[in-house]
């Protein structure tokens, strides 16, 4: 199941990549309702979801968490820097360090998402494709004929090759995986606060209400559902126990 829920996640992903010019046309409905609903989503995921992984990275490597973090942020605001430096002399030079960063990152956001639980997978996964709908918008922004001529199948390709390294080398060691989970924090965090929000003229609070109370919600069930899932494998791993003594 948790195979199938991670394919399942992935091709969703392959699916607003592809379709990203056809899904700008329908936020375009209203795009400022449509992004202040993506902020919601976007800053209860980096409280209620990010913030806990950090927290149990820093139990098992300390306060250099903290330094992995802002790292991340770091490199990521970095590259930004550049790419905004270079967008005066070369429009394609700059669309294709961004196309870097996004593939980086759609394969670290993927290779480290949660399978552990089939109903949690399911719920972060479904809220993290509202964030790659804006993401991918924002990426074609910067040059829309290169991310529909090519860049479009990089990002898709970044998603499955995440995906299929799950299962190809297995999950991250404890310590690989923290380092990753601190990385993949300063990109969102820089990805969150400085692109998805919109700015405070230009948000519609009610909105971006729906957005927090829509991921606090799928965040409560899923959570709730987490001991009744442990407890179906549980019963389901007695019988075999029973008959083995």
């Amino acid at each position: 199941m948790d195979l199938f829920i991670s394919i399942v996640i992935s091709l969703l992903f392959v699916l607003v990549f592809i379709n990203t010019a056809i899904l700008e046309k329908l936020l375009s409905r209203d795009l400022v309702a449509a992004k202040s609903l993506g902020g919601g989503l976007a800053v209860s995921y980096v409280f209620l979801e990010l913030l806990p992984e950090v927290d149990h990275g820093h139990e098992l490597i300390g306060e250099a968490i903290e330094f992995v973090i802002l790292i991340g942020f770091l490199v990521v605001f970095g590259l930004h820097r550049l790419v905004h430096h270079r967008a005066r002399s070369s429009r394609h030079g700059t669309f294709l360090i961004q196309f870097v960063i996004a593939c980086a990152y759609i394969w670290l956001l993927v290779y480290t998402f949660p399978i552990e639980s089939g109903l949690y997978a399911l719920g972060i996964g479904l809220l993290l494709l509202v964030h790659m709908v804006f993401f991918s918008y924002s990426l074609r922004e910067e040059n829309k004929a290169a991310y529909d001529r090519w860049g479009r199948w990089g990002i898709v390709l970044a998603s499955l090759v995440g995906c299929g390294s799950v299962w190809l080398i297995g999950p991250a060691s404890p310590l690989l995986g923290d380092i990753f989970i601190g990385v993949l924090a300063g990109t969102i965090i820089h990805q969150v606060f400085t692109i998805e929000i919109p700015g405070a003229q230009s948000v519609r609070f009610s909105w971006f209400l729906a957005g927090v109370l829509l991921f606090a919600a799928i965040y409560i069930v899923t959570e709730l559902a987490g001991p009744v899932e442990e407890n179906e494998a549980a019963d389901r791993g007695r019988p075999v126990a029973s008959m083995m003594g």
